[in-house]
């Protein structure tokens, strides 16, 4: 953590000083598990939060379909992993919290999702940059490989592959600006004034261990349930 944030306590992070990079999140999702190990489930839960967060910054930096699926393989069991904990929490302290910690992260895994097939659905109707963006990631994953093979000495690669990076960030910064690039963390709080009075609903997440359930009305969490697979 000291190399990728200099000089920053892992613990102490914020999400300012997230940014998207397949390492750092890599060590974040890493640090929480180790943080659970070590029964400092706050400290855990709070990097499973940073993790969510450099992974939506990564999300991000890819266009095409190919790109963002090898970027977000792990999403649902980073997710999975999260919500296992909070429910753990909620069973042996009964601290609400940790009920609205799982809605949160249920519905925040869903959102982005959504978001993504909304992107998406709008990047096909400017299908000939997507075309050159799938092209261009192609071209730098090509470069990259061959600059690690040559032990990075190849100034000529190195120039092909920073012209690459400045092309996709010059499509990358229109497609965002014509799609939208925002994706947004939801409070469980701000769920729960939608709903009218007397109205309920459930939200699921089913992972590759259990069934998670929680329902709710216009005054909070009424109801939470996990159902072993």
């Amino acid at each position: 953590a000291s190399r990728l944030v200099p000089g920053t306590d892992i613990r102490y992070l914020k999400e300012a000083d997230i940014y998207g990079e397949y390492t750092l999140l890599d060590l974040l999702f890493t640090a929480a598990t180790v943080y659970r190990s070590l029964q400092q489930p706050a400290t855990a839960l709070a990097l499973y939060r940073l993790c969510f967060t450099a992974e939506r910054e990564l999300r991000h930096q890819y266009i095409s379909s190919s790109a963002k699926e090898a970027a977000i393989s792990d999403s649902r069991y980073r997710y999975e992993s999260a919500i296992a904990l909070a429910w753990r929490c909620w069973r042996l302290t009964g601290d609400n919290q940790y009920r609205r910690a799982i809605l949160e992260l249920m519905e925040n895994s869903k959102s982005q999702l959504l978001w993504e097939e909304m992107q998406q659905a709008q990047l096909h109707g400017n299908d000939s940059i997507h075309k050159r963006i799938r092209l261009l990631e192609q071209a730098q994953l090509y470069y990259r490989k061959e600059l690690l093979q040559a032990g990075g000495s190849d100034s000529l690669l190195q120039l092909r592959e920073q012209r690459t990076a400045w092309d996709l960030a010059t499509l990358r910064k229109k497609i965002r600006a014509e799609a939208g690039a925002a994706t947004y963390q939801l409070p469980a709080d701000s769920i729960f004034p939608l709903l009218a009075p007397g109205q309920r609903i459930r939200t699921y997440f089913t992972g590759s261990n259990s069934l998670y359930t929680v329902e709710l009305d216009n005054k909070g969490i009424c109801y939470a349930d996990s159902v072993p697979l």
